[in-house]
């Protein structure tokens, strides 16, 4: 156990395993987490979350699987708005499709109060619930893991088979590198911006000491990033189109 901040950080090897194992067996697989950030860059727009959302839930009309993302605001309520979008435009009245997606969500989260910063019960943005209230379910399906937002990065890297980086911030960062020693494969949507086109700059190689200074000084783990093992794991795409084949070819490697 170690700190970050106010929240208190689980080690990897105390995790609850059986929790990891319960979600797992709930859904379907593969697994495929997309990441990105509560506030987008400027090079970002919400209709890349929508398109990217539509895309990946019409390719699951002809597979197995689940969608999901980290529950906050920002690009993941956009990708949800796409997944609720497809299944209402190929909806019959006899054929209501599943949205086939879920958040993974912390315990807490820590709000400002009279008292400082305070831990309180994590609720997902209210944009999540009234999209779900649109889903074949009427509700937003819900898993919950880790005590705080932190620990539930760990939690993502571990539940998570493939995963999607769309725009991101630091803690999109941070959970790449979570799910990097775990041999998870990244496709990076460069296209999108932010971590995303960091990525892809570590992928390339086409990045100066002062972008991997500037990580590793918000985040000392950050170091396995750079590592070239972790180069072998990012997938490039400039376009939802291309991480579909990616996730494709993903898929046909592991059967």
């Amino acid at each position: 156990m170690h700190t970050r901040g106010n929240e208190k950080i689980m080690d990897t090897k105390e995790l609850n395993k059986e929790l990891i194992d319960a979600i797992k067996e709930r859904r379907s697989h593969p697994l495929i987490g997309i990441i990105g950030s509560t506030f987008p860059s400027r090079e970002y727009s919400p209709e890349q979350g929508y398109e990217a959302g539509f895309v990946l839930r019409e390719f699951l009309n002809g597979n197995k699987g689940n969608l999901f993302t980290g529950g906050v605001d920002g690009v993941g309520i956009d990708i949800y708005g796409g997944i609720i979008r497809y299944c209402y435009t190929n909806s019959t009245k006899t054929n209501t499709l599943a949205d086939r997606f879920f958040v993974l969500v912390p315990e807490t989260e820590f709000l400002r109060g009279k008292k400082g910063m305070q831990p309180v019960p994590y609720e997902p943005p209210q944009g999540y619930k009234v999209l779900g209230m649109l889903s074949s379910d009427h509700k937003l399906n819900v898993e919950v893991a880790g005590s705080n937002m932190a620990e539930r990065r760990i939690y993502l890297a571990e539940i998570g088979d493939i995963f999607v980086v769309v725009n991101g911030g630091y803690g999109t960062i941070d959970e790449a590198n979570l799910a990097f020693p775990k041999q998870k494969t990244l496709i990076s949507l460069s296209n999108t911006g932010g971590a995303a086109r960091v990525l892809a700059n570590i992928k390339t190689g086409s990045y100066d000491e002062t972008l991997e200074n500037m990580l590793k000084q918000n985040n000392p783990s950050i170091k396995s990033l750079f590592e070239p093992t972790a180069f072998q794991n990012i997938l490039l795409a400039s376009n939802i189109q291309e991480a579909i084949t990616q996730i494709s070819d993903y898929l046909d490697n592991k059967s």
